[in-house]
């Protein structure tokens, strides 16, 4: 029995898309990872900032430099340094939800076109 040609066609283009998705899955998986890592960073900073007294002199660094900054702006710093990383975390996790569901619908055409290629010869 041969393989049919549409078959065969189908099922490289859905290989060549799964490992196109795993390897997008494994980057967002890597930018998940070193974003959780910054938020938590972030947040432990956070931490050691509102522990210090208002008058305490503290200094963010901007490149090689560091400025004198009070303690209010470095904790607003802080907190939406961890809102804009937290966003991005989710945007990713969304990222991801969008491959495995674009995936498997590939993988859904596929079994529709043996189903059809199955009844197509008997009907």
């Amino acid at each position: 029995m041969e393989a049919d040609p549409e078959l065969t066609k189908a099922f490289q283009e859905l290989q060549a898309k799964k490992v196109e998705a795993v390897q997008h899955l494994d980057s967002l998986d890597a930018k998940i990872a070193g974003t959780a890592r910054a938020v938590k960073i972030s947040e432990l900073t956070l931490a050691e900032v509102a522990q210090q007294d208002a008058s305490a002199k503290l200094y963010r660094n901007v490149g090689r430099a560091y400025f004198l900054s009070s303690k209010d702006k470095m904790e607003d710093l802080f907190r939406s340094k961890v809102t804009r990383l937290s966003e991005n975390i989710r945007n990713f996790n969304d990222s991801k939800v969008a491959i495995n569901n674009e995936l498997k619908e590939a993988e859904n055409s596929i079994r529709e076109l043996i189903t059809k290629k199955r009844q197509g010869p008997s009907s």
